[in-house]
């Protein structure tokens, strides 16, 4: 996967220009305005709204250069909402240094936005296409029903998963949306091209804020630049709270919908350690891949070449923020029950997160055929992250191997004649060397009648299941499992 820095140097040229534009837009006669609008632009910002645009519009071999101002006008209206929702949150942290609200004061951020806002219209209008007005106006409107529908769900426990998509669709995914959208307009492509870089965009910016709102409760407040429990302080019911609210007891519903209620963030830990037993996090994850699946899927059609690619890499590096942070690792384990030994792994104190999902590359073999797909090459597995410092990962094995007979190489699954192989696939020398010590204990120990049937394979090459428990049922004709 490209990092940001190689994923600029693609567009270098364009990234440049769009950096000087910026600076040259955002003067001003009042030195004040120039001051606090230049204060946040040039703090570090990812610039991954004007990104899209400008990897978009390559990607589609621009004969024009719209996409500079285009991808201007789309930054400035991203930071004059930071502008505005920091006022809004009571903000006091943003990219690693003060907000502008606490660095200048209330009033100077919402005038100063509102003046980056019109900068941003002003920028959209030089290009001269109404069509592409329209959309980034739309956009805009949108963005304020998403901040105002945010606003009315603040300090409510009670808020569903289809407000909760409905909110962060508005304030995050369409100006996403938008910064693709107007790249496939300004390059005069067919309507079904446009749409499917909307399409791209809505679901890129999906998973952004979904992985933002996950990372509030299992990042790192330095690399985030700002403090952890910041949407709980705020009252924000995010998907890792309305998921684990689904499956805590009645005394943890009772502590989040009180530090909900309240914003109260010294009942952070308390939550953060509900949501993490549970799936919250999981199933927050696992959403934001699903997106970025649909994204990719979206611009399949779009003509081969390395801004195609950095497109496709911009989408994973959204979601690759949820992955291991500096002292974590990844383990993989592939068995007949999915559900039950990811169960068991995620109880396991030291355990961060787990995942369902697929591992490619493996032997072109029926001993591993996919249980929903049927296809060979790939296995089913449970993904596992986990602390070296808290759980061994022999600790992971004893685990593994209690769930399954591993004497056991084929069992019949539902359909006749199929096989099914449980397999370790280690992704580090000490993983292998344990793994294979942890078999040679237990063939030695005389506890089974015959050999550990479970096999050590090479492979790195996972990714989650978009919707891995409704394939499983489909294939077997049992209906919606409601998850």
């Amino acid at each position: 996967m490209p990092t940001a820095d190689q994923l600029i140097d693609l567009i270098r040229p364009d990234f440049d220009a769009l950096n000087e534009l910026l600076i040259s837009q955002l003067g001003s006669e009042i030195d004040f305005i120039e001051e606090v609008s230049q204060y946040l632009i040039q703090s570090g910002g990812k610039r991954v709204r004007p990104l899209v645009t400008l990897m978009a519009a390559r990607a589609l071999n621009t004969d024009n250069q719209h996409h500079i101002p285009l991808a201007a006008s789309i930054e400035c209206l991203h930071t004059a909402t930071l502008f505005h929702d920091d006022v809004v949150d009571s903000s006091e942290a943003r990219r690693g240094q003060p907000s502008a609200n606490a660095a200048f004061g209330n009033s100077a951020s919402i005038l100063v936005g509102d003046f980056v806002y019109s900068r941003a219209f002003q920028m959209m209008v030089s290009v001269g296409r109404l069509d592409i007005l329209k959309l980034l106006a739309d956009t805009t409107n949108q963005i304020s029903e998403g901040e105002v529908w945010q606003l009315k769900n603040q300090h409510r426990a009670d808020v569903s998963e289809y407000e909760y998509d409905q909110v962060i669709t508005r304030k995050t995914a369409v100006l996403f949306e938008a910064a693709a959208g107007c790249a496939g307009l300004a390059t005069n492509q067919t309507e079904a091209v446009v749409n499917a870089l909307k399409t791209y965009g809505l679901e890129l910016g999906f998973a952004f804020q979904l992985i933002d709102d996950y990372l509030d409760y299992a990042g790192d407040a330095d690399s985030l630049g700002k403090h952890l429990g910041d949407d709980l302080a705020d009252g924000k019911c995010t998907l890792p709270v309305i998921k684990a609210l689904t499956e805590a007891t009645e005394a943890e519903v009772a502590t989040i919908t009180q530090a909900i209620t309240f914003g109260d963030r010294d009942r952070f830990s308390d939550v953060a350690e509900i949501v993490t037993r549970t799936s919250g996090l999981t199933y927050t994850r696992e959403r934001a891949f699903a997106a970025v699946h649909k994204a990719k899927q979206a611009i399949q059609q779009l003509p081969d070449s390395v801004y195609k690619e950095g497109l496709m890499g911009l989408a994973d590096l959204s979601v690759s923020r949820a992955n291991c942070g500096d002292n974590m690792v990844k383990a993989y384990f592939a068995a007949g029950c999915f559900w039950g030994v990811q169960q068991r792994f995620s109880r396991l104190p030291g355990v961060s997160q787990t995942a369902v999902g697929y591992m490619g590359g493996v032997m072109d073999s029926p001993d591993y055929r996919s249980v929903c797909t049927g296809r060979t090459g790939h296995a089913e597995v449970v993904e596992v992250i986990y602390d070296p410092d808290k759980i061994d990962f022999t600790t992971l094995l004893s685990c593994f191997f209690e769930w399954h007979d591993p004497t056991q190489v084929n069992r019949q699954g539902p359909d006749i004649g199929t096989q099914y192989r449980s397999a370790i696939f280690p992704q580090t020398t000490a993983q292998q060397t344990e793994a294979e010590e942890k078999i040679s204990q237990l063939n030695q120990s005389g506890h089974y009648s015959q050999p550990i049937a479970t096999t050590l394979e090479t492979s790195d090459q996972f990714w989650i299941a978009e919707d891995y428990h409704q394939d499983y049922l489909d294939k077997r004709g049992l209906g919606h499992c409601g998850i």
